[in-house]
């Protein structure tokens, strides 16, 4: 018998075995060519909120159609909630329009700020994992905040009997879903990527010997898997829920969309004082607003007549 110590490393098939734990050393969830394409288009958010967690390319726009990915963590300093925004109105040029990224925010918290998120871009359809801290994030926006376009999906899947709200994640609708990201993003180009910090962590998003997909040891893919989610509204199953496609490509998965829900849709200035305490980038200097009352301005104090010679009109 020979003996081989426990500290060995080899190379077999392209993997490195080291203590039996195997590190992928080969395909990334994008190439080369398409890392230096979406280098090229990463650029600095228009304006950035919440100290810096919350980063905004593009305001939303009447017409569009937008998309959320959510997914969450537990807010203790390690893995991060996220929300990536979405514009798929040409499903061949998806934009990526806002993220926002914090990793100590509480998931009742964060309930909030995606309720927030999702109103400045016109409530659009919202894909938010409903796993562990998920579940807390989306029974909030169902039932507390009555909060009426989160996708439901992966019940099936995942052997539920009861159908339950929110993206359920298993490994079947996982790999589905990063086979469906894989299609818009490497094989049809189509996401103008914004921000560097997805990108990286694309980069570093890979496929196991196993045939699962996640990241290297040591970094991680809550980025990514909130793009996967967002992503996930161009699948057929869900697509055909939710849109009226009037042309599909040569795959059979959308190409032109129109919204089935033509209702009003509300949306709320992402820099406005009332919704954001911080705005950094542009102009941070936000005069204030005086609010009080009184029998007429001879009552009123220096700081009325403060606020009149800044141009404000009283009430």
């Amino acid at each position: 018998m020979i003996e081989v110590e426990d500290t060995i490393s080899y190379y077999t098939n392209g993997f490195l075995s080291h203590n039996c734990e195997w590190i992928n050393s080969g395909e990334s969830s994008i190439d080369d060519a398409l890392y230096e394409i979406m280098e090229q288009q990463v650029c600095d958010p228009m304006v950035t909120l919440d100290d810096g967690c919350y980063k905004v390319w593009e305001e939303a726009q009447k017409g569009r159609i937008y998309a959320a990915g959510v997914d969450t963590a537990e807010g203790v300093g390690k893995d991060s909630s996220v929300v990536q925004m979405l514009d798929i109105t040409d499903p061949a040029e998806v934009r990526q329009v806002a993220v926002y990224r914090n990793n100590k925010i509480s998931p009742m918290e964060f309930s909030n700020k995606v309720y927030n998120i999702l109103r400045n871009y016109g409530s659009p359809l919202a894909l938010v994992e409903r796993n562990n801290c998920g579940a807390q994030v989306v029974d909030r926006l169902a039932h507390d905040m009555g909060y009426p376009k989160l996708v439901s999906y992966g019940n099936k899947a995942a052997h539920r009997k009861n159908r339950m709200q929110g993206m359920i994640a298993h490994t079947n609708t996982k790999h589905k879903g990063v086979i469906n990201m894989r299609y818009w993003m490497n094989d049809l180009r189509s996401v103008i990527m914004r921000d560097a910090e997805t990108l990286e962590e694309l980069r570093s998003f890979v496929r196991y010997p196993n045939g699962t997909w996640k990241a290297r040891q040591g970094c991680h893919d809550d980025l990514v898997m909130a793009l996967m989610y967002g992503y996930y509204v161009l699948d057929n199953d869900i697509c055909e829920q939710y849109f009226e496609i009037i042309e599909k490509d040569d795959t059979g998965r959308p190409k032109i969309i129109e919204p089935l829900d033509f209702g009003v849709s509300l949306f709320e200035d992402p820099t406005s004082i009332y919704t954001d305490n911080e705005v950094t980038g542009g102009n941070p200097d936000l005069n204030p607003i005086y609010w009080g009352m009184s029998n007429g301005e001879e009552d009123m104090g220096d700081d009325y007549y403060d606020l009149l010679e800044q141009g404000y009109t009283p009430l």
